[in-house]
């Protein structure tokens, strides 16, 4: 009896043997690949999208470098000078000179808002006035024709100068771009905007603005 539970159990494992399906192991090392080929593939498209990030422009320096041009930003600036608390329900008065630069500067000199007599230069940097420092004056000028009321001009009228100098200058061998943009009051009391020439290599030009940015005068000299 027991040679032949023997023999039936070694038939049985015979059995399970032979027909025994690998495909289980086939199946696990199938899905084991798929998920290394996914994780390769992320992998891949991740490194390859990290460099164009990467290379993205900044766009604060390209704000900074386009100031002489960006109304909105001259606008702000303008806004925030006639913001100041100590101008409120006052006139802003512009004393000889007004000064802007392509790097995002302003500079100014306005009568004080309590004492007439005296004058205080204003800075802007980094889009914020910083406190004013007064300014000395002396006896001997007469500063009264030297003053003008600040709303008889606009900041965005710089960007308006800007353009049409860079047009003509773009004509004109070895003429560079603006980058300052001044406006200056003269005894009588009226703004002249500069530059007042365009230099060349070779030619110089004359150019003159009118008081709202147009082209007044140009030509060679």
């Amino acid at each position: 009896m027991i040679p032949c539970m023997l023999a039936c159990e070694g038939l049985v494992n015979s059995v399970k043997d032979t027909f025994a399906d690998p495909s289980h192991k086939e199946v696990g090392n199938m899905e084991q690949q798929n998920v290394q080929t996914i994780e390769k593939n992320k992998n891949f498209y991740d490194s390859a999208a990290t460099p164009k990030i990467l290379s993205e422009p900044d766009p604060v320096s390209v704000i900074q470098l386009d100031f002489l041009q960006d109304t909105v930003a001259l606008r702000q600036a303008e806004k925030a000078l006639n913001s100041l608390p100590q101008f409120a329900g006052k006139k802003i008065r512009l004393y000889r000179d007004i000064h802007f630069y392509q790097d995002g500067r302003i500079s100014l000199k306005l009568q004080n808002p309590e004492n007439p007599e005296y004058v205080d230069e204003y800075r802007y940097k980094d889009k914020v006035w910083d406190k004013p420092t007064p300014v000395q004056i002396s006896t001997r000028e007469n500063t009264a024709t030297k003053r003008m009321d600040l709303d008889k001009i606009s900041f965005e009228t710089v960007a308006t100068i800007v353009h049409h100098y860079n047009e003509k200058a773009e004509g004109i061998e070895g003429a560079g771009p603006l980058t300052h943009v001044y406006g200056i009051i003269w005894d009588s009391g009226q703004l002249m905007w500069y530059p007042r020439n365009i230099n060349g290599s070779r030619k110089r030009y004359g150019i003159e603005f009118t008081l709202d940015g147009r082209v007044k005068r140009f030509q060679q000299e």
